[in-house]
């Protein structure tokens, strides 16, 4: 994840340089944003109501964990950073709670993958021809299971 932001920084910068962002307004965001992306990654199970009560607004790290599932049929929702609406009104939003486990990783990706190999893997499934549902992980057996 640390990695990524640093990845996406001279992006970032080049953008809030074009618009002419008030650097001020720049760090203000920073700041929430990671904090918020820090604390939606973490491993942190709420109590039950509250993570009910929050999920209705905010990304919970439950509703995001879902995100990170190895299964396309979860790892295609739970998109959002901040606010869980916006998954609700594009039709992405997955329910999940803390109470439930999910094997997470890219589909069809060794375990224990290097960051250089994991930013290279889209170019060699390319190159290689690989079908979207072999990418995808269709065809994996269901690898979640529900604690209760």
């Amino acid at each position: 994840m640390f990695e990524s932001l640093l990845l996406s920084l001279p992006i970032r910068l080049f953008a809030v340089a074009s618009i002419g962002a008030p650097i001020e307004g720049v760090v203000v965001f920073e700041v929430v944003f990671a904090f918020l992306n820090f604390s939606e990654h973490s491993d942190v199970s709420l109590p039950p109501g509250l993570e009910r009560r929050l999920a209705w607004l905010f990304v919970t790290p439950a509703l995001h964990r879902r995100h990170h599932s190895r299964r396309s049929t979860e790892l295609d929702t739970n998109y959002a950073t901040i606010f869980s609406f916006w998954d609700r009104l594009f039709r992405s939003f997955g329910a999940s709670t803390s109470r439930v486990s999910y094997r997470i990783g890219l589909p069809g990706a060794e375990e224990g993958m290097t960051t250089a190999a994991a930013l290279t893997l889209p170019l060699g499934r390319v190159l290689l021809g690989e079908s979207e549902e072999a990418r995808r992980g269709v065809d994996e057996k269901p690898p979640h299971s529900a604690v209760m």
